[in-house]
């Protein structure tokens, strides 16, 4: 990197074949940071938000940083944020590589500052573990407003270790006598039952109404997700995903019929497990945990090396020997009171269990929440 950084709005147009080229080096390098996903998300929800996308340029004009941000109306203010939203996205970064991390955070927040009467706070959701934004952030912005750096969710993550045996061999003997049991006894009565695999984009967007259907049937909270936004975010999503060789669409029919369906992604050796549905009249042959193990056993055929089961602690990921990791928020405003009001009351739902959002018992139930 040659001088100091250029800081300018742009359009996805302009940025997009250059974002594109640093997703592979990026600190965060999944579908969620991609420019396919901020334009279906834009497209579908953006509902009243300025659009606030920073390309940050080095001294010899090379792209070395995307910030795809927005300006909302929250209930506690003009909020600078990701592209996204939490409640279809699992992870959100700043679009650059690790060792540019730094200074492409530096001239973001320096550009905002300009615009400060534009904003009250500057509210970054999902950042993941891994990365050094959360640090960045909490420097860069603690001699100038009152910031709060506080865990926001879990995505509880399992290790393949090479191959579907393995992951099995690592597991605790019930868990793994659980699994084996549930793949035997769909086996015996369910013999017509079969796993595809989905990747293309006609063969994704067909399914969609079987995934709809199965969404919807699975919880109540699924049936008040699957909004008709929701639905156009999906099909615009599902293409571009599809395009871009990350989508696994896992659907298991009995009587070729669906019966249990998972969305996910696979990119930089994770399977990413978006979201799902299942039929619970499927519950009595164990479908949604015989779906999730077979997913497991691809994944690991696949070559990939961590399944990730996202945002959330519905119990039925520690079944299958996923371990917490956490995602973070920065939030920083002007009004110290707002910000720490805001962060209590993110913790008080935090501590509300996944599975305690609707009052419904079924050993197969969860598999999987609204992203």
């Amino acid at each position: 990197m040659q001088g100091a950084c250029r800081v300018a709005r742009e359009s996805f147009d302009s940025l997009r074949d250059a974002w594109s080229s640093l997703i592979p080096t990026s600190v965060t390098p999944f579908p969620f940071q991609t420019v396919a996903w901020a334009e279906s998300w834009w497209e579908v929800f953006h509902d009243g938000a300025d659009l606030l996308l920073l390309g940050v340029r080095s001294g010899d004009e090379t792209l070395i940083g995307v910030a795809p941000l927005m300006i909302r109306e929250t209930p506690f203010g003009r909020a600078v944020q990701f592209i996204g939203g939490t409640d279809v996205t699992d992870y959100l970064d700043i679009v650059a590589s690790e060792r540019d991390v730094h200074a492409v955070w530096s001239a973001v927040i320096q550009s905002l500052v300009t615009m400060q009467d534009a904003w009250d706070v500057l509210d970054f959701h999902c950042l993941p573990q891994w990365s050094p934004s959360q640090a960045t952030l909490a420097d860069l912005l603690s001699e100038r407003l009152s910031v709060r750096v506080a865990q926001e969710e879990v995505c509880p993550i399992l290790r393949l270790g090479g191959s579907f045996a393995h992951y099995l061999q690592a597991l605790p003997k019930k868990e793994r006598h659980e699994i084996r049991r549930k793949e035997r006894n769909f086996e015996r009565d369910a013999p017509s039952g079969r796993l595809r695999v989905l990747h293309t984009r006609d063969e994704a967007l067909a399914a969609l109404p079987d995934f709809f259907r199965l969404h919807r049937l699975s919880a109540p909270d699924k049936e008040r997700f699957l909004t008709s936004a929701v639905e156009q975010f999906f099909r615009s999503m599902t293409a571009r995903m599809a395009d871009n060789g990350a989508l696994r669409l896992f659907i298991l029919d009995v009587d070729d019929r669906a019966v249990a369906a998972m969305y996910t992604f696979a990119a930089e050796g994770r399977l990413l497990v978006y979201n799902s549905g299942y039929d619970p009249e499927y519950s009595r042959v164990g479908a949604g945990m015989v779906l999730t193990g077979k997913m497991i056993e691809a994944a690991a055929a696949e070559g990939l090396e961590i399944c990730d089961f996202l945002r959330g602690n519905e119990a039925y990921k520690y079944r299958f020997g996923a371990v917490d990791t956490p995602i973070w928020r920065v939030l920083a405003g002007r009004d110290g009171a707002v910000v720490d009001a805001e962060i209590r009351s993110m913790e008080a739902a935090l501590g509300v269990p996944a599975d305690a959002r609707d009052l419904i018992t079924n050993e197969d139930q969860p598999i999987g929440t609204p992203a």
